[in-house]
């Protein structure tokens, strides 16, 4: 990162584009992204609000100096509450601060300072992604652009609360059949049913647990039909069933070949990369 004070917040996205439109910041834009690096080193003025020890707010005003060829890339940063109450207390809108809502939390767009090319590059997958495509840089009028900005973010959030959805639910399914295709064999290996062994009683009620366990995991099975899975653990649904069939009939090694069946199709397929 190009930033050196480290007791200064990130640039304004609003006061970054005021400097670009009255020609403080000589810019390239990155594409047709909002992303930009600047032609010639300039010095500009922040000003923020900051909160004491004693809980009073007060204005701070610096001159920064932004570098030659310094990359700047979007990102919301929260805001704190005090600050949102200062700004209601002075009856400043919040947009025309560059501050959205999102859920519960204030968010101001700004700009971060990334020194160069690689170090931008490897922003990509946390902040550049998220404004790919967003406009052509526009000098114009910076709502315009905030607006489309909040519209895409909150477009990203629900797609990263799906996603997490999703990767849960893999993640769990994963482990679920990674822990049943252990378990399962442990579990035959030790039924008297299936091993021909222990008295009748023993064999019997062991052939009742059996058959209840694998009419659950068929009836589980039978649920997960999304791919890449649904097809192979319908087969062994299938199977499983079939070797509940074959223990009411009492032929037990055909219930250990159908079970067998089964276990192979439980493991979660490994995708071959593109």
């Amino acid at each position: 990162m190009a930033k050196k004070h480290l007791n200064r917040p990130a640039l304004r996205a609003f006061d970054v584009w005021r400097w670009i439109a009255n020609g403080v910041l000589e810019i390239v834009p990155v594409r047709k992204t909002p992303v930009f690096y600047l032609l010639s080193g300039r010095h500009v003025r922040q000003t923020w609000f900051h909160q004491t020890d004693k809980k009073a707010v007060i204005k701070e005003t610096a001159v920064t100096y932004i570098r030659k060829g310094t990359f700047l890339v979007p990102i919301w940063i929260s805001v704190p509450e005090w600050e949102i109450e200062h700004l209601k207390s002075l009856n400043l809108d919040l947009t025309m601060a560059g501050i959205a809502l999102f859920g519960r939390i204030h968010r101001r767009l700004c700009y971060m300072q990334v020194e160069d090319l690689d170090h931008t590059e490897r922003q990509q997958d946390h902040v550049l992604d998220t404004y790919i495509g967003v406009a052509r840089i526009k000098t114009v009028d910076f709502f315009e652009l905030f607006n489309e900005f909040v519209r895409r973010e909150r477009i990203v959030g629900k797609v990263q609360v799906r996603y997490a959805g999703v990767y849960t639910l893999g993640f769990q399914i994963r482990g679920r059949l990674q822990r049943l295709s252990k378990s399962i064999p442990t579990i035959v290996a030790n039924a008297p049913i299936l091993k021909g062994k222990g008295t009748a009683e023993q064999q019997e009620k062991s052939k009742e647990t059996i058959i209840v366990y694998l009419g659950k995991l068929s009836k589980e099975f039978r649920t997960l039909s999304m791919r890449p899975i649904g097809v192979r653990l319908g087969r062994a649904a299938r199977s499983f069933e079939k070797a509940i069939e074959h223990l009411h009939a009492g032929r037990r090694a055909l219930a250990n070949q159908r079970i067998a069946s089964g276990l192979r199709n439980i493991p979660y397929p490994v995708i071959a990369p593109p």
